[in-house]
């Protein structure tokens, strides 16, 4: 009994230890009542099976496969609280199985002189100094190493889960069959076997960390890469869309928002600017705009000016000619190469769509009518304000035949 009892202590300081030494250098979820609670009691369970198969036939009899029930209890407490990917999660554990798997041969081999209970409490002693000398020494000097290598393992070597798993099935047939290694002779030749195992271990880990920061590497250089391109391209939109602001600025603070013409402010920027032969400058001015304004309301009055707008669009060139509104009630239109007849057909052509702009039938309550004045450049030394001048004058001999005041 008093084995049995200290088997079991054995046992349970070997699991505890184990789950100590993986989340000193593992990332654990945070803690979840749920699935710490579930953790827990497929540990408990386990636990107790063994306990049990210890009470019922006796710890020899459960020698040949204790190694599988330690695996299997430490093994679900392991995926149900880590918080990587599957084949990340198994590598991890395979590496720490035989991390304590080691741990358990060195404790028993120092043991090994001892029998009975001496031999059960030394191994407990000895695996206790192991675990509190590479505790601090794995989460200080491992933990950022290994985490940078399993953090590759699922994104390019799922097969490396192999390696790990191989070394485990080595250890255990040669440490646990034909007969468990604490019933070795101290001659066992599978004692260099199992030095020779636990020096490729560690070579194959160190030429997959190798491996791993080449990895890690490139990525980093990818990702660097990365957000460089697509800081370009935020710059790139940032300035796209200064650019568009300014533009957006630079069209509202030169044209007009009812008609969305040129305004007056534009007009004035280049009223000094001397003008080329067979440039014809235009004034418009709508007729009885205060009169409708004042009986019909101001609604009605940017109505009819959205229609003489809309009117000049017609007859102009976009992107050629200049049309603009530059008062209440006063448009003006700069046009190149023309001349005396073809400013007088460009008044006419104005006249003839205002008069069938009039009867749609949506209008005729609304008549909307424009005296005209026009001016050629006769001076070389004429403006954009001379001709201006010119035909705002020509324009109110138009409005006074008219007898509008």
């Amino acid at each position: 009994m008093l084995y049995a009892i200290l088997a079991i202590l054995s046992f349970l300081q070997s699991v505890i230890g184990f789950m100590l030494m993986t989340s000193s250098v593992m990332k654990f979820k945070t803690p979840i009542k749920k699935r710490i609670a579930m953790g827990l009691a497929a540990m408990i369970l386990g636990i107790t099976l063994l306990f049990a198969a210890l009470m019922t036939w006796g710890s020899t009899s459960v020698d040949s496969f204790v190694i599988f029930v330690i695996l299997g209890i430490t093994l679900s407490w392991y995926l149900i609280c880590s918080d990587d990917r599957f084949s990340v999660s198994l590598f991890s554990f395979l590496t720490f199985v035989n991390i304590y798997i080691s741990i358990s041969y060195i404790s028993d081999t120092l043991a090994f002189n001892l029998e009975g209970n001496a031999f059960v409490g030394a191994r407990i002693i000895i695996r206790t100094v192991i675990y509190l000398i590479i505790l601090p020494l794995l989460f200080k000097y491992v933990r950022g190493h290994f985490r940078k290598l399993v953090d590759i393992i699922d994104k390019e070597w799922r097969v490396a889960v192999l390696m790990p798993l191989f070394f485990l099935v080595l250890q255990s047939i040669i440490l646990y069959y034909p007969a468990p290694y604490w019933q070795w002779s101290s001659g066992n030749w599978s004692r260099s076997i199992i030095l020779v195992v636990y020096m490729l271990f560690f070579a194959v880990y160190y030429l997959l960390y190798v491996q791993a920061n080449a990895i890690v590497e490139k990525y980093v250089l990818e990702k660097r890469q990365l957000l460089m391109a697509q800081q370009e391209k935020l710059w790139e939109a940032k300035l796209i869309q200064q650019k568009s602001a300014e533009e957006k600025l630079k069209y509202l603070s030169y044209h007009d928002s009812m008609t969305e013409l040129y305004n007056r402010t534009y007009i004035n920027e280049i009223m000094n600017d001397k003008v080329d032969d067979g440039t014809v400058v235009f004034i418009f001015d709508i007729d009885k705009l205060k009169y409708v304004n004042d009986n019909y309301g101001h609604a009605e009055g940017d109505r009819l000016l959205q229609r003489f707008a809309k009117v000049l669009r017609h007859i102009f060139r976009d992107g050629k000619d200049i049309v603009a509104r530059i008062g209440g009630d006063e448009f003006t239109a700069i046009i190149n190469n023309s001349n005396e007849e073809s400013a007088q057909n460009i008044k006419q052509g104005i006249i003839e769509l205002i008069s069938l702009d009039n009867n749609k039938p949506r209008n005729k309550d609304l008549v909307l009518s424009a005296s005209i004045g026009y001016a050629l450049k006769v001076s070389e030394d004429d403006t954009i304000e001379d001709l201006i001048k010119k035909a705002d004058q020509r324009m109110y001999i138009d409005k006074h035949g008219k007898n509008f005041t």
